[in-house]
């Protein structure tokens, strides 16, 4: 079993940061901790040098800790006196030079998460006036016999955007899970069972979209080089969260950053129903709500089936698009006779509603074939409609009236 030791920087309140509250030694504390839940999930023995938030062991005390230890991280966030000072720096030893991809392909996916994008200040080694590294914690480590050292600077608590960030619980949540998966592949880690780690993820989210595709970029921003794109209304898994409202998401082998806007929650199992539009005429939207292009107009005041809702906007079961629910009237569920608010006859322009496609449904149950239940009145349903008048002594117009309704 790989071993990890995780050093949280410094001690409990030590380096506020720019925002009340925040402070390097307390964070990374809690941080660590969040970070070694994950590596235990994947099946990583984890150190920590600091067992309480007040401990606070020297430099070469806590290096002392990664005898035996397969990496050591030390964990920090940065500070300086110019307030738009910015960006991930991860330091490597100088007696360490194979770790300088792993370092640089850290800092950069590190940097791409932070803020929805922060500068990536580059892979690091800092040298003391000897053939030693500056950094006691990193000479300790590796006087220690650790074959992966690094001290990972997350972005500026100076900074006050960066430092926000680094305060919101989901942000932590979602560095902690991007971390993980690099520690895993630096040290080759498999979870059980011989399949790669994987991080865990967020849960499902809903692609929102009418009539469009939502572009995957390899960066939480749109200058990110497009790496695919995802339908309306199909599912992704959530796997971090950026500070601009950026997603990373992946769908099947498609992995990348979204715009957070077009995302939804998934649609819950959803009982259809039929309404009654109450409107002289109702525009039909691409998308539910008046900033969606029309798509169609209901002017007949008929009934339909809705089988999906979302902000008082009701979805069409015929896919013509969406309806606003506030000039309908619910008449029935969709598996029961709908009300008849209206004589059913052939017009022209064709009669349209689900009281007609229900009234289609029921003559071919009963044998009189008047072609696919559409919605739509045409000459084929006015002809059954006759027929089953005939057969039934009624009058023989054509139109379902209250009679004629009854009957079916």
């Amino acid at each position: 079993m790989a071993k990890i030791i995780l050093d949280p920087g410094h001690v409990e309140g030590y380096n506020r940061g720019a925002v009340s509250g925040y402070y390097e030694g307390t964070a990374m504390y809690h941080y660590a901790y969040r970070l070694a839940d994950k590596l235990r999930a994947a099946g990583l023995d984890v150190g920590i040098t600091r067992t309480k938030i007040t401990d606070n062991p020297s430099l070469t005390a806590r290096g002392k800790q990664a005898k035996g230890a397969d990496m050591f991280v030390s964990l920090h966030s940065n500070a300086a006196s110019s307030a738009s000072a910015n960006g991930v720096t991860v330091f490597y030893s100088i007696k360490r030079n194979a770790d300088k991809p792993h370092a640089t392909k850290w800092c950069n996916e590190l940097a791409g998460l932070i803020n929805g994008g922060t500068r990536a200040r580059g892979a690091s080694t800092r040298k003391g006036s000897g053939n030693w590294d500056y950094y006691t914690v990193i000479q300790s480590a590796v006087a220690a016999g650790c074959p992966h050292v690094f001290l990972i600077e997350h972005g500026f608590h100076s900074n006050k955007k960066e430092c926000t960030w680094l305060m919101q619980p989901a942000n932590m949540e979602a560095m902690a899970t991007l971390e993980c998966g690099l520690i895993c592949d630096i040290l080759g880690v498999k979870a059980s069972g011989g399949t790669t780690h994987a991080p865990a993820s967020f849960g499902q989210k809903m692609v929102n979209t009418p009539d469009d595709t939502l572009n995957v970029r390899d960066a939480a921003n749109v200058n990110g080089k497009k790496l695919g794109a995802l339908k309306d209304r199909s599912l992704v898994e959530v796997y971090g969260l950026a500070g601009n409202g950026w997603v990373l998401i992946q769908q099947g082998s498609l992995r990348g950053w979204v715009n957070g806007k077009y995302l939804v929650e998934p649609e819950k199992t959803f009982a259809p129903y039929i309404v009654r539009v109450t409107a002289d005429a109702l525009n039909i939207r691409k998308g539910p709500g008046t900033n969606y292009d029309v798509a169609g107009c209901i002017r007949d005041k008929g009934s339909y089936t809705i089988i999906g809702e979302q902000d008082g906007w009701g979805r069409l079961k015929s896919g013509a698009g969406w309806i606003s629910l506030a000039y309908t009237t619910k008449v029935g569920d969709a598996d029961a006779k709908p009300e008849l608010t209206r004589i059913l006859k052939l017009t022209s322009p064709n009669m349209r509603g689900e009281d007609v496609r229900w009234a289609q449904a029921r003559l071919n149950a009963l044998g009189y074939n008047c072609g696919t239940p559409d919605g739509i009145f045409g000459p084929n349903t006015d002809k059954a409609v006759k027929a089953f008048q005939r057969a039934n002594g009624l009058s023989q117009d054509g139109d379902i009236g209250p009679k004629t309704w009854a009957k079916l």
